[in-house]
């Protein structure tokens, strides 16, 4: 329901000129949404991870589109900065499929990392030893400020 209420938001929303007279509330609103598709990306079935990747989008547009993404980026746009980066240090964390994987994609992004299925992502087999957590929720608890 929340990825109809932002898709339809972003639909109805008339494209402005300049930033909204109420942008904090609707910044705070969107941040919320954000902070849920955040929450979602940690389930380890694969549904709910497709689903916050598709919040997450729309919360983008949303930003962009109400000229709110100035002062802090959206959330997917900083993620996908750093899933590079932790998806080499999680390397050696993973099982040879998965390393040929991550060296065969041509870009890795946060969508790359919510369609993996592979237990080591999803229910924490191989990092049992450094961190209780699914690989995915390692990456985002990781996350540099």
């Amino acid at each position: 329901m929340l990825l109809q209420l932002l898709t339809s938001w972003r639909n109805g929303e008339p494209t402005s000129s300049g930033a909204p007279a109420k942008s904090e509330p609707l910044a705070t609103v969107i941040r919320g949404a954000e902070a849920l598709g955040l929450v979602m990306l940690c389930q380890c079935k694969s549904y709910p991870r497709r689903l916050a990747v598709h919040i997450l989008r729309e919360c983008k547009y949303l930003l962009e589109k109400l000229q709110l993404s100035r002062d802090e980026p959206a959330l997917i746009d900083a993620a996908d900065t750093h899933v590079p980066h932790f998806a080499e240090k999680c390397l050696p964390l993973l099982p040879p499929a998965e390393k040929q994987a991550i060296l065969a994609a041509g870009q890795l992004d946060l969508v790359w990392v919510a369609e993996r299925s592979h237990a080591v992502w999803t229910a924490g087999t191989a990092v049992v030893l450094v961190h209780p957590l699914p690989l995915l929720t390692y990456i985002l608890y990781n996350f540099p400020n």
